[in-house]
């Protein structure tokens, strides 16, 4: 893996031993950094604008998606699947995950009991960094996306 992929993997806390990595892992992790600097464009545009918003849906699985609003006022606005939509609730460790990831569980974040889904709100000034690094942790921990096909999205 290049020194710029390698760093963005990093960044985008998707740690991995260059000793003993096959080499679909190291494919693997060059694509989730590519993915990560995709999301950021995308992140930039969502910003401020409360009609943009953008859904990243596991390819055949539509209860497993990270899905982003843009606010008005500069602010941004993430959701996670809980499965409470279609009754495909989260597994225990899905929910470690996203809880240590921080995201708010249903029913606690921004919009209290009208929002059920695991949500996260940003006032200004967003760090669309966070954003994006929290959306392909989420995506490649809890929902085990393939980054390559989430690109084809793009």
């Amino acid at each position: 893996m290049g020194s710029w992929a390698r760093a963005a993997a990093r960044w985008l806390g998707l740690e991995v031993s260059q000793q003993g990595a096959s080499l679909q892992v190291m494919d693997d992790m060059r694509a989730w950094a590519r993915l990560g600097h995709q999301l950021a464009g995308r992140a930039a545009a969502v910003l401020g604008d409360a009609s943009a918003s953008l859904v990243l849906e596991v390819p055949g699985d539509p209860c497993r998606y990270v899905q982003w609003h843009g606010e008005s006022g500069r602010e941004f606005y993430a959701e996670a699947a809980s499965g409470e939509y279609d009754d495909t609730h989260r597994t225990p460790s899905e929910i470690a995950t996203l809880t240590s990831l921080g995201w708010a569980a249903p029913g606690q974040g921004w919009g209290a009991e009208k929002v059920r889904n695991w949500s996260l709100h940003w006032a200004a000034p967003v760090d669309l960094y966070a954003v994006v690094r929290l959306t392909v942790r989420t995506l490649r921990e809890v929902f085990h996306a393939d980054p390559h096909d989430l690109m084809e999205l793009l």
